[in-house]
């Protein structure tokens, strides 16, 4: 191991920011990189060394292999976390834009949401995956967030906490119980499981992720991040009284100032339960 991919693999090895999923995607992103370097003729290199040319130099072979937005975004997210580490900000700009990484679009026109139906819940034999599903739909919550739920800790009766490492990000969050739905989701899952995870007693988070994807392929639902969608409709719904642009109800163009006001707080409040940090994403799921 050369010298830059030591120093990388020391401190993302020693950084528990994040979950262990964003951990590892982090970790195999530098290294991809420094290995990159290397590739690039960058040979006996150090974190010390690293300059805003090396940033460059890497987006430029990235774009040459004509790698999608998203990806692009995805790998320089990374080594903007590895310059903060090593108190070099200054050698990547703050912007996706200054290196002719066009931003994704965030707008979408129409919706995206999926409901569980019964018949689609019924026909999957894992229990633990059935109320995974279940609290995606009414809470909102994403895949890994479901799967490592342990009610014992979230339930705090009229609100329900996520840990850190469970998360995206490793962002602590709380969303509101509104529903009775919600409240007898909580109930029968307390009563399944106790004091344990929706994860088995015999099992790790990726065995059951494995069960999990499984279980969704084998009754075709596997798009199971529209059951969040479906969450941000209904929230908008309950907060802002009109139906999403995305689900028929009117733009932000077409809405009175008073309107205008209520949409954008609930975007804020949506956002925010979603574990977001911008109002803008919330484009994606309600349109604009």
């Amino acid at each position: 191991m050369d010298n830059l991919s030591y120093e990388i693999s020391k401190i993302t090895k020693r950084s528990k920011e994040g979950s262990y999923a964003t951990q590892t995607a982090r970790h195999k992103l530098l290294m991809q990189s420094s290995k990159e370097l290397k590739q690039l003729g960058f040979r006996h290199l150090e974190l010390k060394h690293l300059k805003a040319k090396h940033v460059y130099a890497l987006v430029n072979y990235w774009q040459a292999k004509e790698l999608a937005a998203k990806t692009l975004a995805n790998r320089l997210s990374a080594i903007r976390w590895l310059s903060d580490k090593i108190n070099k900000p200054e050698i990547v700009k703050k912007e996706n834009e200054a290196y002719h990484i066009p931003a994704r679009s965030e707008i979408t026109t129409v919706s995206k949401a999926e409901t569980l139906t019964q018949s689609t819940t019924q026909s999957i034999t894992d229990i633990h995956t059935q109320f995974s599903l279940k609290l995606q739909q009414h809470f909102g919550l994403r895949r890994q967030e479901a799967i490592k739920f342990t009610v014992n800790y979230a339930d705090l009766g009229d609100k329900i906490r996520l840990k850190k490492s469970w998360t995206k990000g490793g962002r602590y969050r709380e969303v509101p119980i509104t529903t009775e739905e919600q409240r007898h989701l909580l109930d029968q899952i307390r009563q399944f499981v106790g004091k344990q995870s929706l994860i088995p007693a015999h099992k790790i988070y990726k065995q059951q992720l494995k069960t999990f994807e499984y279980q969704t392929s084998k009754v075709d639902f596997t798009h199971t991040h529209g059951l969040r969608h479906a969450y941000a409709l209904r929230r908008y719904k309950e907060l802002a009284g009109l139906e999403a642009p995305c689900n028929g109800g009117p733009s932000y163009k077409e809405l009175t100032d008073q309107q205008r006001r209520l949409a954008l707080t609930a975007r804020a409040q949506i956002s925010q339960e979603l574990g977001h940090n911008r109002i803008r994403v919330t484009n994606t799921y309600l349109g604009k």
